[in-house]
């Protein structure tokens, strides 16, 4: 664990960049906590960070210091940035994909998460190129604007939505 810390510590100081590191507000009790459930020790919070308490959920680090902010995007923003992580939207299509989903996104922050569904050109398809599957249970044909897929945590369903929406979601 010291050597963890360590290894932070000194990449946020060196680094200038901004960058995202594993640090996370969405564990059971919203203490922040390192992506492995890991409890967060002293890090270089940039002065007055975080200042969000109660709605920042996530952590990047800028100019070797440390600040929360809201981790909810459009899903267009999402899929922008699951990509420039090299990988993509989460694609569920199959049951144990959705298990495994469901498991990760129990304590999101919004009622529901960003998914790799869309529809375009008269059928919902997942971005990765993987067949639909019959798990997903979406309109035929969504009213404008609610051509995004995402999964309602509560409900455990499918809900078509505006792209514009701001949620949660998962890179996979």
């Amino acid at each position: 664990m010291f050597a963890v810390s360590l290894f932070v510590c000194l990449f946020v100081f060196y680094i200038s960049v901004k960058s995202w590191v594993g640090l996370n507000k969405l564990s059971v009790d919203r203490q922040w906590v390192w992506s492995d459930g890991s409890r967060e020790i002293s890090m270089p919070w940039k002065a007055g960070q975080p200042d969000y308490p109660e709605t920042a959920f996530c952590c990047k680090s800028s100019g070797g210091e440390l600040y929360d902010f809201d981790c909810k995007k459009s899903w267009e923003e999402a899929l922008e940035h699951c990509r420039s992580q090299h990988s993509d939207l989460a694609c569920l299509p199959t049951s144990l994909h959705l298990f495994q989903a469901n498991n990760k996104t129990a304590d999101m922050q919004t009622d529901g998460v960003w998914t790799g569904l869309r529809f375009l050109a008269g059928s919902w398809f997942w971005v990765s190129g993987e067949s639909l599957g019959n798990l997903v249970q979406l309109p035929e044909c969504p009213a404008s604007p609610l051509y995004c897929g995402s999964r309602n945590l509560a409900a455990k369903s499918w809900e078509s939505r505006d792209c514009e929406t701001k949620l949660n979601f998962v890179c996979y």
